[in-house]
């Protein structure tokens, strides 16, 4: 025969410490529903009524599933995902890629650029404030000269001290044309730059020039600083790319330390206004970026430039010299054909822009849209 072992210890009220030979369990409840709990059987639920003998037992563990080998497929519910496949970062889940479109600072852009020319530039530029200075110390010694002629000229210097009144005139004379020699001077110094370039490349140049000074008549011009790839299956759209993009301008100009020698062709060049800050001169030898305390020349060899025409679907208010090029949906199916699912699904148009892309390496990256 079997022999059994077994006491109950009560621990708190509705609490019991199971003791046996097959282990140790907890009760917890009270009489008519308890709750007992074992290593081995995990929780076990007991309901009854005492005196009845009329008793409920039941497991409280979680059933296990059924390998999934063991699921038949045609159970699986399918999904209509319209006319669009299923992307492979649906299947994947990642994030979403995001990226900044902007280049280096120009402090880091100089150490890389041209030192010799920068350096060449930065003398002269410190040579022409140094006689700027000297100028317009000129033209105040002038001033002064001049105030004290007039004053001078009274009936009291005419009759006594004629002479005196005539030199402080001839003193101010002399003072005013040295400062207006000193100041055509200035106004013609420059940096003598000999553009030895083949004929061909300096059309070229022209014709740039000229394709710019056209491009910057358009009414808006965007700098692109962001752009991330679009879910074309979760956003329902056409689009590849979401970017974000700051209105900039293109102009002629030149920087202020590279003042334009008398027979330099061209005084003023292309210059692009980046969203960042930096100015950009397009000279026919090297670019320069600049910023208020610094300025980096790169060579054009070391620069990609790529001009293109650019189909946007554009959802803000479209420049009046814009060229729609057609329409799609807010929602649209792979097609471009109306995702009727929507309710106020509503057309965007599609407009073509001029685009001008900058790049060389990891340190320069520049995207601008413009109507022409």
């Amino acid at each position: 025969m079997g022999l059994g072992f077994r006491q109950r210890i009560k621990i708190l009220p509705g609490v019991h410490l199971n003791l046996s030979a097959n282990g140790v369990s907890i009760s917890l409840g009270v009489p008519g529903a308890t709750v007992n709990l074992s290593p081995k059987r995990g929780a076990r639920l007991a309901l009854g009524i005492p005196g009845t003998g009329i008793t409920y037992r039941t497991s409280l563990n979680p059933q296990i599933n059924q390998s999934q080998h063991d699921v038949n497929p045609d159970l699986i519910p399918q999904v209509d995902h319209g006319r669009y496949p299923v992307p492979p970062e649906f299947a994947h889940p990642q994030s979403d890629l995001e990226r900044k479109i902007n280049s280096a600072s120009v402090e880091d852009l100089a150490v890389v650029g041209n030192a010799e020319l920068q350096r060449i530039i930065k003398e002269s530029y410190e040579n022409h404030e140094q006689m700027a200075r000297e100028v317009r110390d000129m033209e105040v010694a002038a001033v002064d000269a001049e105030r004290l002629a007039r004053w001078s000229d009274n009936f009291f210097f005419r009759l006594f001290l004629k002479k005196k009144l005539l030199d402080r005139k001839e003193e101010a004379c002399k003072k005013r044309n040295t400062y207006e020699e000193a100041k055509l001077l200035l106004d013609t110094y420059g940096l003598n730059l000999d553009w030895n370039i083949a004929p061909d490349i300096l059309q070229i140049y022209d014709d740039l020039v000229m394709a710019f000074q056209e491009a910057s008549k358009s009414s808006v011009i965007w700098d692109v600083t962001m752009e991330k790839q679009a879910n074309q299956f979760r956003e329902r759209t056409l689009a590849v790319k979401n970017i974000e993009r700051t209105k900039i301008s293109f102009t002629l100009g030149r920087p202020a330390y590279l003042p334009a020698s008398i027979d330099e062709k061209w005084k003023i060049v292309p210059q692009i206004n980046d969203a960042g800050g930096a100015v950009i001169y397009i000279f026919p030898a090297f670019f320069i970026f600049s910023s208020e305390t610094n300025f980096a020349v790169i060579e054009p060899q070391n620069i990609v430039a790529i001009s293109s025409r650019y189909n946007f679907i554009e959802e803000e208010k479209v420049p009046y010299d814009a060229v729609v090029t057609g329409q799609t949906w807010k929602k649209a199916n792979k097609d471009g054909s109306q995702d009727k699912r929507f309710n106020g699904n509503y057309q965007i148009p599609t407009v073509a822009y001029g685009k001008l892309r900058l790049t060389s390496g990891e340190i320069i990256e520049e995207d601008t849209y413009c109507q022409t």
